[in-house]
C-alpha cells in the first residue's frame, strides 16, 4: 500500500487457523521478500507499521463490511456445493477429530456464520483483532504475550555455501522492538467498492449504436455421450429411497456468434452449485509476438493484470468489487493464446454473473494504462526470472525448452532485458490488435440460468464495439510454430548450478504427434478428431508405468520419473518431456535407462500390449470422473470449438469423448507411438547436477557456458 509501483516484498501474509499439529489455534504472520541487503528489512518494516496501524486504529465499517460480505457469500456457496462426499470433506472431518471438534454440516455451518455475523459489533472485532496481533506489535514488552517462534530464511549468500547470521538475529529483533508515533499513520482513507463499474447511461448508448444480437446459433444434444447415472433423474437410483443426484455433465453445448464477432460456446452443468467459470480466449498466444520485441504481449497481460484501474476506479476499488462478489480473475499467455479465466458463483438475482461479465466488459473497453502497474510488473517478472536461475529444476526446464524451440525468444522465459525497452503505449497497441471482438472466443460453463446469461451476453459482450475504424478480420489465422532443428548437434547437455544439498534432475524431449492436427502423420483423414489426443492420454498412463517400473521398481534408479505431453491445441508442433529426479551419481544411469525404456517401445521391442490398454483406460476414466466435477476442466474442453484456425476440434469432441476413449485398440496406440522422435539426435536431453559454490564454472561436457550458470 506504501511501497507502490516496486514493492520490496513479494507478499505479505497474517492467517489464524486451526493446527492439527499442535492441536490449537496458531496465527501466523509471514513477509515475503527480496533477499538483497537492504530490501527485506525495508519489506519487513513496512509490514509492521501497517500492523502497528491496525492495532491503534481498528479495522473501519467500510472494510469490515466488505469483508463480512464475501465471507458470508463464500460460505453460502461452500454450503450448497457440499451436498456430496469430497476430499475436502473428508479433510475437515479429520481435523475435527484431531483437533477435538465438532464436525458440523456446511448448511448449519453457514447458518452460524450468518448468525455471528450478525451478532459480532465493529467494536467486539477490532479487540479481537488487536490480541491477535498483540504479541507482534508489543514484541519485547514484559507484560506482552510472547511469540512462540521468530524464523528467518534466506539463500546462501557465502563463498562456501553458507551464511553467517551474527548479524541476523539482531536486525530482525531490532525491527520487532522498533516503534511507530501515532501521527505516522497518515489518513485512514476508506475504499469504496463500487457498485458498478460501466453506467447505465454508457451501455445504454452502445445498445443503441450497436443493436446486439445473436447472429449464429446451434444446438449439440450431449445426452448420448453421459454414462448411466451421470445426468441423474432417476427416482430412486440407489434403492434407498433418496433423491437422484444433480446432473453433472451438460445436457446439451450451445455454439453462437454475436453481431461483433464474439464467438459464445456455453454448457450449463452443476457440477459446482451456483458457480459459473469464464474463459475468454483468442488465438495467437507469444507464437504471434514479433520476434523482434518479444515478450510484448505477456508483458502486456501481466500489466494488466497488475495494473487494474478501468472506467475511472482505481485498482483497490476494482479490486473491492472482486472480493464483493467473490471474482476469481486470471490473465495467461499460453504459446497458442491468450486466455482470460474468470470463477465466481451466481449470487442472488444473478448479480455475480452480471458483475463478471461487466467486468469483462470494462477490462475490455475502459482499461487505464499506468506506469506504476507496468514498473510493477518488470519487477515482478525479474524477480521470478531470478528465482527460476536459481531453481535446478526450472533451470534446467528452461534450458531444455530453449534447446526444443531452437532458441526462438517468444517461447522462452521473459528475460529482463527483452522487455526493459518495451513501453507503455507498445503494451497497448499490443492488446489492442489481440483482444478484438471478432477473434474472440467466450466459453461459459456452470450453473447459469439460460435466459439470465442470454441477458448479460448481450448486455455486456454484445456491447463491445470493434476497434476503431477497422473491419471485422474474421477467424485469426493458425499460429505458425518455429523452424525447429532436425537434429541436435548437442542431444545431451550437461550443466551444474550453485546448490548447497546434492540433487540432480534430468529432462527429456522430443516432437510427437499434436493433438488436433495432422503434426506426425498419426491422423489419418477419417480418423474421428479426438483420435490422436484421447491416444496420448493413454500412452501418458503406459509409459509412466513402465518407466516407474523399470527406473525405481527393478532398477532402484529415481526418486522419481514421469512423462507428459504439451498441451498445444492450435500450435501445428507438439513434443513430450520426460522428468528424472535421482541422486547425482545416479542421474545417468537413470537418464540412460529411460531413453531405452522409451526406444524399446518405439522400436517395437517392448510393444504395446492388450494388457496394456484396459488398465490405461480405467485410469483415464478415474481421472475423467474427478475432472467433470471441475469447472476450470470443463473449459478446456470447450475452448476453440469455434476457432476457425482449429477445424479438427469441433462438438464432436465433447460429445464422443468416452466413445473414442473405448474405441481405442492397441493398433490405434502403436501408431501414435511412431511419431515420438526418441532417437540419438531427434531426442533431447538436459542433464544438471547441484555443485558446490566455488565449482559452478567447472562443467561436464559443456563447450560453452549455460546462461543459467553463475
Amino acid at each position: 500500500k506504501v511501497e507502490r509501483p516496486t514493492p520490496p516484498f513479494i507478499g505479505v501474509e497474517f492467517d489464524c487457523s486451526d493446527a492439527p499439529s499442535e492441536g490449537c489455534a496458531v496465527s501466523t504472520f509471514i513477509v515475503y521478500a527480496d533477499a538483497a541487503p537492504g530490501r527485506w528489512q525495508q519489506a519487513v518494516e513496512n509490514a509492521l507499521r501497517e500492523l502497528h496501524h491496525v492495532f491503534r486504529r481498528g479495522l473501519s465499517a467500510a472494510e469490515v463490511q466488505a469483508m463480512k460480505g464475501a465471507i458470508l457469500a463464500d460460505s453460502r456457496l461452500r454450503a450448497q456445493q457440499a451436498a456430496g462426499g469430497s476430499a475436502d470433506q473428508l479433510a475437515l472431518l479429520m481435523e475435527c477429530d484431531g483437533l477435538g471438534h465438532t464436525f458440523t454440516d456446511a448448511a448449519h455451518h453457514d447458518a452460524a456464520l450468518h448468525a455471528a455475523a450478525e451478532a459480532i459489533g465493529l467494536d467486539a472485532l477490532n479487540d479481537r483483532a488487536r490480541e491477535l496481533l498483540e504479541h507482534i506489535v508489543r514484541y519485547g514488552d514484559e507484560d506482552a504475550p510472547r511469540a512462540a517462534a521468530c524464523v528467518v530464511c534466506m539463500p546462501s549468500l557465502g563463498a562456501d555455501g553458507t551464511t553467517g547470521d551474527a548479524g541476523l538475529e539482531d536486525e530482525v529483533v531490532a525491527l520487532l522492538r522498533k516503534r511507530w508515533p501515532a501521527d505516522d499513520e497518515g489518513p485512514a482513507g476508506d475504499v469504496i467498492t463500487p457498485d458498478r463499474l460501466v453506467a447505465e447511461e454508457e451501455l445504454a448508448a452502445r445498445r443503441r449504436r450497436l443493436r446486439p444480437r445473436f447472429v449464429a446459433e446451434s444446438v449439440v444434444d450431449l445426452a448420448a455421450d453421459a454414462p448411466p447415472g451421470a445426468k441423474g433423474g432417476a427416482a430412486n437410483p440407489d434403492g434407498m429411497g433418496r433423491a437422484a443426484p444433480e446432473p453433472v455433465l451438460p445436457s446439451d453445448l450451445r455454439l453462437r456468434r454475436l453481431n461483433n464477432g464474439v464467438a459464445v460456446t456455453s454448457a450449463r452443468t452443476r457440477a459446482e452449485a451456483d458457480a459459473v467459470a469464464v474463459r475468454v480466449s483468442v488465438p495467437g498466444g507469444r507464437s504471434a509476438e514479433d520476434p523482434s520485441r518479444p515478450g510484448e504481449l505477456a508483458l502486456a497481460t501481466a500489466t494488466m493484470l497488475q495494473g487494474g484501474c478501468v472506467a475511472g476506479f482505481s485498482r483497490e476499488q476494482v479490486e473491492m468489487f472482486c472480493i464483493t462478489h467473490l471474482i476469481d480473475l486470471n490473465m495467461e499467455v499460453t504459446e497458442d493464446c491468450v486466455q482470460w479465466d474468470m470463477h465466481f458463483p451466481v449470487g442472488h438475482d444473478g448479480r455475480g454473473l452480471r458483475a463478471a461479465l461487466e467486468l469483462l466488459h470494462a477490462l475490455l473497453t475502459n482499461f487505464s494504462w499506468e506506469e506504476d502497474a507496468l514498473e510493477t510488473t518488470r519487477a515482478l517478472l525479474a524477480a521470478q526470472h531470478d528465482a527460476r536461475a536459481k531453481s535446478l529444476e526450472q533451470a534446467a526446464l528452461g534450458a531444455l525448452m530453449e534447446g526444443f524451440w531452437a532458441g526462438d525468444p517468444r517461447f522462452l522465459d521473459l528475460h529482463p532485458e527483452r522487455f526493459a525497452a518495451l513501453d507503455l503505449a507498445a503494451l497497448e497497441r499490443a492488446q489492442r490488435r489481440c483482444m478484438r471482438p471478432d477473434r474472440m472466443e467466450v466459453v461459459v460453463v456452470g450453473d447459469f440460468d439460460e435466459a439470465l446469461l442470454d441477458d448479460c451476453l448481450l448486455e455486456y459482450l454484445g456491447t463491445i464495439p470493434p476497434a476503431a475504424g477497422r473491419r471485422p478480420l474474421g477467424p485469426a489465422p493458425a499460429p505458425k510454430a518455429p523452424r525447429l532443428p532436425a537434429r541436435y548437434e548437442e542431444p545431451v547437455r550437461r550443466m551444474r548450478l550453485a546448490d548447497s544439498e546434492p540433487r540432480a534432475i534430468a529432462y527429456i524431449t522430443g516432437r510427437c504427434v499434436s493433438r488436433f492436427g495432422t503434426c506426425g502423420g498419426a491422423v489419418h483423414d477419417n480418423a474421428h478428431p479426438l483420435r490422436a489426443a484421447v491416444a496420448l492420454e493413454l500412452l501418458t498412463e503406459i509409459i509412466n508405468s513402465r518407466l516407474f517400473s523399470m527406473l525405481r521398481d527393478v532398477l532402484g534408479l529415481v526418486y522419481e520419473s514421469s512423462i507428459r505431453f504439451h498441451d498445444f491445441e492450435l500450435l501445428p508442433v507438439n513434443g513430450y518431456v520426460v522428468t528424472i529426479s535421482a541422486a547425482p551419481g545416479k542421474v545417468d544411469e537413470a537418464h540412460a535407462a529411460a531413453l531405452r525404456v522409451l526406444r524399446d517401445l518405439v522400436a517395437g521391442r517392448q510393444r504395446i500390449t492388450e494388457y496394456d490398454l484396459p488398465k490405461a483406460r480405467r485410469a483415464v476414466l478415474s481421472h475423467l470422473d474427478v475432472h467433470t466435477k471441475d469447472l476450470s476442466w470443463w473449459l478446456g474442453r470447450l475452448q476453440h470449438l469455434q476457432a476457425g484456425c482449429l477445424p479438427g476440434k469441433d462438438a464432436r469432441c465433447v460429445k464422443d469423448y468416452r466413445a473414442v476413449l473405448e474405441g481405442i485398440t492397441v493398433d490405434d496406440l502403436r501408431e501414435v507411438v511412431s511419431t515420438l522422435e526418441v532417437d540419438d539426435g531427434k531426442a533431447l536431453s538436459v542433464i544438471m547436477e547441484s555443485a558446490p559454490h566455488d565449482a559452478t564454472n567447472s562443467m561436464a561436457s559443456r563447450d560453452k557456458p549455460s546462461p543459467w550458470e553463475s
